[in-house]
């Protein structure tokens, strides 16, 4: 990334609210000094002027945007708590702390061109987060835009936005929300309605995409139907 990019994309942020979602697992929101253009599903930088336990990874970390796109100068991202020097760090900031916010970033992840193109959400652990702000927004601005969005619950911990994943649900079955204490099968995903036109957003572990990306392609979904969000 350079100067010039960083500088045109820094916004200076205040820590105004954490808030506990799930055991250890937390939802930051910072009020920005101006107002951020970005779409759902992209992600920031989050630069730590000071880090007050030592990090060889240094002061910055990337985070999907849970909000959803508004007018708003509030931006909410979710952190899982750690043993690294930055999110003790980011975790222990008082309310009116301040923050380096860089971005956006990333348009592989967003919502597809055309509102006729069925969407697939495939999430685990706190990977859920850009999905949720592609699920807020298709809720505002595409309310007919069909998505159906699995949460994998396999390693049967607490679930980010258990609530509202399943309060996605639509009588017409145009959104449709599911958790599973289980890793996806094929089974869960062969009678969705045109698959082969659907775009398919994997947000995971590196172990976990591939898994899914291998059983969706296995089973004849194409790779340019897939698209990515892993650590």
């Amino acid at each position: 990334m350079s100067q010039s990019s960083t500088t045109e994309r820094l916004v200076l942020a205040k820590l105004i609210e954490k808030k506990e979602v799930t055991p250890n697992t937390y939802e930051l929101t910072f009020l920005l000094d101006r107002h951020m253009e970005y779409n759902a599903g992209q992600y920031i930088w989050v630069d730590l002027p000071q880090i007050r336990h030592d990090d060889p990874r240094g002061s910055r970390r990337s985070f999907s945007l849970i909000s959803a796109p508004s007018e708003s100068r509030e931006i909410v991202i979710l952190v899982e708590g750690g043993e690294s020097g930055f999110k003790k760090t980011l975790l222990n900031l008082p309310d009116g702390a301040e923050v380096n916010i860089i971005g956006p970033f990333g348009f592989t992840f967003c919502l597809p061109t055309y509102a006729d193109t069925p969407i697939v959400l495939i999430a685990s652990g706190t990977h859920v987060s850009p999905c949720i702000s592609l699920m807020r927004c298709i809720g505002m601005k595409r309310p007919d835009h069909q998505v159906t969005f699995f949460y994998v619950n396999d390693t049967q911990g607490a679930v980010p936005y258990n609530d509202e994943i399943f309060s996605m649900n639509t009588p017409d079955g145009n959104h449709r929300g599911v958790v599973l204490a289980r890793p996806l099968a094929w089974d869960d995903i062969k009678d969705l309605p045109e698959l082969q036109k659907s775009a398919f957003l994997i947000s995971g572990s590196e172990e976990m995409v591939d898994a899914v990306s291998d059983l969706l392609i296995t089973n004849g979904i194409f790779t340019h139907q897939l698209h990515y969000e892993r650590t």
